[in-house]
């Protein structure tokens, strides 16, 4: 399994000899592009467990990349109930229309320790313009993100507690697994019954229910911030999951290219 996500706590000072690099949207950079501006200013910030990275009606003042840690996407409501929209893992954008300059319409917490790596809009747009390959990894990555959203939104709608969460462990092990971040059904998974709940439209006692009944079952192992899924064909059926479901967020050959 890849060492990513034990990654130190502060990102190095080079990008060119980093181990996230190859995650981001700008993973197709050769090591000429690091010579731009954007990776010679950026800031290196970090957020302990449960805090705010950015505030609903906020306008973001840099590009952040998540370097360690897990953060969420986070829409409160005024009575207190909230909504989880997406989980931000290591490699990704932080707020992907950042660039537009508009408050934003949600907040993002952390849900880990987080290191984040914060560069200046206007020179990373700059720089991502540079080429036709880094915008065509910036396309595949919002194809990706827009399908998740469409996905969440039938799971939403439509399918019930056993579908959803075993839908949403199949999804994050498929994106840390693409990530080098899982590894034969194992992989790190510090969310706790409450993310999921408000991930998934749930209460946390179905939410309970369900991973027990999984673990009574032995398809999936889950405690201490980890997971490891334990029968795929029981868990994908339950899931109701197919190929179609599991869209990469990049490319391999784009992947491979960056390494």
């Amino acid at each position: 399994m890849s060492s990513v996500i034990l990654a130190p706590a502060t990102p190095p000072a080079s990008c060119l000899g980093c181990e996230v690099r190859k995650l981001t949207v700008y993973r197709t950079a050769g090591a000429e592009a690091f010579a731009q501006s954007p990776f010679v200013d950026r800031l290196r910030v970090s957020f302990e467990a449960k805090q705010t990275i950015l505030q609903d009606g906020e306008v973001p003042a840099h590009i952040h990349i998540v370097y360690s840690g897990w953060a969420a996407r986070v829409k409160q409501l005024a009575d207190g109930r909230r909504q989880i929209l997406s989980f931000v893992l290591p490699g990704d954008l932080v707020v992907r229309h950042a660039t537009a300059g508009k408050p934003l319409p949600f907040s993002v917490r952390s849900v880990t320790r987080v290191a984040l790596c914060a560069f200046e809009i206007g020179a990373f747009t700059t720089f991502m313009r540079s080429s036709v390959a880094l915008l065509q990894s910036a396309a595949e990555d919002y194809a990706a993100e827009f399908e998740q959203s469409d996905q969440r939104i039938v799971d939403l709608g439509q399918r019930d507690a056993m579908e959803r969460v075993t839908r949403l462990i199949l999804e994050l092990e498929g994106r840390l697994k693409r990530k080098g971040m899982a590894a034969d059904g194992k992989f790190e998974f510090p969310l706790r019954q409450e993310h999921i709940a408000d991930a998934l439209g749930l209460t946390t006692v179905h939410v309970n229910r369900t991973l027990s009944a999984l673990r009574g079952k032995d398809i999936i192992r889950y405690g201490h911030g980890r997971m490891e899924i334990a029968d795929r064909s029981a868990l994908e059926r339950l899931a109701g999951w197919h190929a179609a479901t599991a869209r990469p967020s990049a490319a391999p050959e784009a992947l491979a290219a960056s390494r």
